[in-house]
């Protein structure tokens, strides 16, 4: 029992620890991290909020966006977003990244890139306080300190806490949203219906998809309180148009109380959406209305019309025309600590074992349920961070299964409990710590020692590693590169020797540097000349025959967490 009382004692200022170390870490490790992906069409679409518009890919709502970009507008960082940018989208770059080049240097884009990744940080902090919150609110304190350790800890959130992305922000606000359904379920009042307004406004302002994740959860939780308690449902129906109004009062601030037609906004050239709209006969006619907030509709059309677009998806070796049912289960269990997935398959064990089944209990677990039955129907098979909402829920029932056993197991148990549960915690406080600054890359055992057999994307290999290659070739006579990297900024403004693009069938001797993303054969397009990204060259090139020929050597050496092969061919 002393144990029990110190394990109670301790763990706030061990929490704490950890959560500041981890902190300390994501900062350091922003400057250490080359551009990813998508970073700089978020970062520029923020900054064009900021500026008085947001037509910059509005399918990605700003509110993210508005936190990457808030830093760099007060530090002086201002974007001219072109007049023909859908038209010439890739030339602009406006989501590729190449909207870096307005800047007068790498230099100078590399100065501000740390301040929009210190924006995201925010959603971070956010979502740990609202886990301990919502850990408390299910048993105690004890299950909130350990719900944040586990979740401060998980590389893959930790990774996507130190990009200017939207996935950390979709996370945070997703919770918060769920976070304040419990609530209102539990006293559907006028101040708890004003603030669920607000947050499910914020989540569908940060990610669209989290109308499909939050409104179903919405409904399970009413109907599991129902359930247990057989609640009269009329206070919580009269609530609803509050909550319907503050939460489209929330959406029209988020987008600046803009008011016009959807048609003006024009279209994303990435997605050819002209055709899409045109096709369909409710947006065609979505496009002649004038609205409040019209951003926010054109970006639900865009939306759809993106996901009717049939994606190519890498799992297991296999490029698969339309992606796989299996790839987030896949992705799951190679991409999370086995540390958190023991908790949390043991944690579901112990609350079928002593039947905890209250309406929050079975509410969180719907929403973890939730959220994979949609992932099961994506066809966006391009990384885990797509259901990064779901991490914080995963966390959430592994901390209450421990708790519950430590409360109900026998006493002369309790200490194997307590340590059991100390050595798990401290182990993927060691695992998460060890791999810094490459958390993006990070796989577990089952990952072996080519995880890019099982996936690649944003889950190995998102363009984060260009400034280790830089480090690599500092110092070396190397005259001549040939590359084949996957990058969204013009390669010559990192230091590296001079470069040519190596195409799929061409053998090359000399140095190579090839992305993992690239050496699996997933893109049949690569560029004309690498300082260029501007004019994309199509191949068709069989996907087993994309760089076939340099299997037989291996590489001198991966940089990047593994995102960059590098070879030296003599013969």
């Amino acid at each position: 029992m002393k144990l029990k009382i110190g394990f109670n004692h301790a763990l706030p200022i061990i929490t704490i620890l950890v959560v500041l170390v981890s902190v300390i870490l994501m900062v350091s490790s922003m400057s250490k991290l080359s551009q990813t992906h998508d970073e700089s069409g978020h970062i520029v679409a923020g900054l064009e909020w900021f500026q008085g518009s947001y037509e910059v890919s509005p399918q990605n709502p700003p509110f993210s966006r508005i936190w990457s970009a808030v830093i760099p507008y007060l530090r002086g960082e201002r974007v001219k977003i072109p007049q023909d940018l859908h038209e010439n989208y890739w030339k602009n770059g406006a989501a590729g990244g190449a909207l870096a080049k307005q800047f007068d240097s790498s230099e100078e884009y590399r100065s501000f890139l740390p301040y929009a990744r210190l924006g995201i940080l925010i959603f971070l902090l956010l979502t740990l306080y609202l886990v301990y919150l919502v850990g408390n609110n299910l048993n105690g304190k004890l299950t909130g300190y350990i719900a944040v350790i586990l979740l401060a800890t998980t590389p893959l959130v930790v990774a996507h806490s130190t990009l200017a992305t939207t996935d950390v922000p979709a996370m945070g606000t997703c919770l918060l949203s769920i976070y304040l359904i419990i609530l209102w379920i539990e006293k559907p009042d006028l101040q708890r219906s004003v603030l669920m307004g607000i947050g499910f406004a914020l989540a569908v302002c940060t990610k669209f998809t989290a109308i499909l994740f939050v409104t179903p959860s919405l409904l399970v939780f009413l109907a599991l309180k129902v359930w247990k308690n057989s609640k009269d449902l009329f206070p919580y129906f009269k609530t609803l148009p509050l909550i319907l109004f503050c939460s489209l009062l929330t959406v029209w601030t988020v987008y600046r109380f803009s008011f016009g037609l959807i048609g003006e906004i024009p279209h994303d050239g990435i997605l050819d959406a002209g055709n899409c709209y045109a096709s369909n006969p409710i947006l065609s006619q979505m496009l002649s209305w004038k609205v409040p907030a019209p951003e926010f509709f054109k970006g639900l059309g865009d939306t759809w019309c993106q996901n009717q677009v049939p994606l190519k998806g890498y799992l297991m070796g296999d490029l698969k025309p339309t992606g796989s049912i299996f790839f987030y289960p896949v992705s799951f269990i190679v991409k999370t600590p086995l540390t958190l997935l023991l908790l949390f398959f043991l944690s579901i064990i112990i609350t079928i074992y002593y039947r905890v089944f209250t309406w929050k209990v079975l509410g969180i677990y719907s929403v973890i349920v939730i959220i994979f039955l949609l992932s099961f129907i994506s066809n966006l098979n391009i990384g885990l961070r797509h259901i990064i909402q779901v991490f914080p829920f995963i966390a959430l029932v592994s901390a209450f299964g421990v708790t519950i056993l430590i409360d109900k197991v026998d006493k002369s148990k309790i200490y194997y409990a307590c340590v059991g549960t100390a050595l798990l915690l401290s182990t993927q406080v060691i695992i998460s710590w060890s791999q810094y600054p490459h958390w993006l890359s990070y796989f577990n055992l089952f990952g072996g020692n080519e995880p890019g057999n099982i996936i690649v994307d944003s889950d190995l290999d998102w363009g984060q590693g260009m400034y280790e290659l830089e480090d690599f070739f500092e110092g070396k006579d190397v005259d001549s590169l040939h590359v084949a990297i996957f990058h969204t900024y013009n390669l010559c403004n990192y230091d590296l020797p001079d470069m040519s693009y190596i195409g799929p069938t061409e053998k090359k001797t000399g140095w190579i540097a090839i992305s993992e993303f690239v050496y699996r054969k997933i893109p049949d397009w690569g560029l004309e000349k690498p300082c260029d990204f501007v004019d994309f060259i199509g191949y068709d090139v069989p996907f087993e025959e994309r760089y076939d020929w340099l299997r037989k050597y291996e590489p001198v050496a991966k940089v990047g967490g593994g995102s960059i092969r590098i070879y030296h061919i003599s013969e």
